[in-house]
């Protein structure tokens, strides 16, 4: 089994609305232990359904873009976990089994990230790859300097010892720019081509309204 974080802070009922979504569709991902982390004080998308069987891990609401990052690194198990907002549905059947597939086969990425497809309709907004890549660039995965989520995170080296990250303090705004720079102090980090997802929350940010990712 690998372990799913989703996170989920928000008051606008839109985004709860797809939140709800969005864990119906994590839920039947049959090799997954999907947690909820849930900021103390908001409210929660409706999981009254009965098919609805998660770890819930309560995080603090002013400090939440870290201690939540926090919880999944101390709570995950196995060699690669996920983390992923409320608002990322995942596209096809085999979306977590592709994502560990390229993590085995490059183990020196220290953490790849699923693609959006949002980009495809706001071209000149989205993480393109690179037209001229200075570092690393193969068929499935591209290279790049920042990554959000969905992010398959690497938890030991390939010789077994468990890699010594450290969830490191940061402003929200730019809070994604400060988690890759920790994890590349143990790897690299990229994108998967071939693993994708559709970022229903466009344009619904409650931290960047202007930032079209968040």
């Amino acid at each position: 089994m690998t372990d799913i974080f989703v996170r989920t802070r928000t008051n606008n009922p839109i985004r709860l609305a797809l939140a709800t979504a969005c864990l119906f569709r994590l839920r039947l991902l049959e090799k997954a232990m999907i947690h909820l982390i849930y900021a103390r004080g908001f409210p929660l998308p409706d999981l009254r359904d009965d098919r609805f069987h998660f770890r819930c891990h309560e995080a603090l609401p002013d400090s939440y873009h870290v201690s939540s990052r926090k919880i999944a690194q101390l709570r995950a198990v196995g060699d690669v976990y996920v983390v992923i907002d409320d608002d990322c549905m995942p596209i096809g059947q085999d979306w977590l089994e592709r994502g560990l597939e390229a993590m085995a086969r490059h183990p020196q990425f220290m953490a790849l990230a699923s693609w959006s497809i949002n980009g495809e309709i706001i071209e000149k907004k989205c993480a393109l790859p690179p037209p001229h890549p200075i570092t690393y660039n193969v068929d499935e995965i591209f290279e790049v300097e920042s990554l959000g989520t969905p992010t398959f995170i690497r938890r030991f080296r390939p010789t077994g010892e468990m890699l010594p990250l450290t969830i490191p303090e940061g402003d929200l705004g730019q809070y994604d720019a400060t988690l890759s720079g920790a994890y590349r102090q143990h790897g690299r980090i990229g994108m998967l081509r071939h693993v994708r997802h559709n970022h229903l929350g466009y344009g619904l940010s409650e931290v960047v309204p202007e930032w079209w990712l968040a």
